[in-house]
């Protein structure tokens, strides 16, 4: 079964209506062990699946080289790095769900939480590291939250 792609427009988090999502899915580290696997499997199936999907890295000419090795086609591509609070917020924005792979979270991710939450994009990782799992815990401890999903430790 084929799953239903989710919504190009998202809920805006000021309450302004709704935002024009670009992108059904967002991937962050796709240069990694796990990000690589990720990236070849979105690039295979997205459009099997009715999705669109984004890219963000620091290097996108390595995400190029990868897809070229893998003979599939390179997705749009956006300079994000993780260090960089306006690149991750406006990558956030572009998408509906952020996958996050990279690590280590303690020292790059809440600012990608973080940004996520701003946008009221989902947002998914692969953590085990516990102390990051209670920060996010706590990031999303909130009355009023978008309707997403935040999933630290996901597998």
């Amino acid at each position: 079964m084929i799953p239903t792609p989710v919504h190009s427009t998202s809920p805006d988090p000021r309450g302004e209506g709704m935002t024009a999502r670009r992108f059904d899915v967002l991937l962050l580290g796709a240069t990694g062990i796990t990000g690589s696997e990720t990236l070849g499997y979105l690039a295979a199936r997205a459009h099997e699946l009715g999705l669109t999907f984004a890219v963000g890295a620091r290097d996108p000419d390595k995400v190029r080289r990868q897809c070229a090795e893998r003979a599939v086609p390179a997705p749009p591509l956006m300079k994000v790095d993780v260090g960089d609070d306006d690149q991750v917020a406006a990558f956030a924005a572009a998408g509906s769900v952020l996958i996050n792979l990279v690590g280590p979270y303690a020292r790059s991710g809440e600012g990608v939480v973080r940004a996520c939450i701003a946008a009221g994009t989902s947002y998914l990782d692969l953590t085990a590291e516990t102390q990051f799992i209670r920060r996010v815990d706590a990031l999303t401890r909130h009355d009023f939250l978008p309707p997403m999903l935040i999933l630290a430790a996901t597998s």
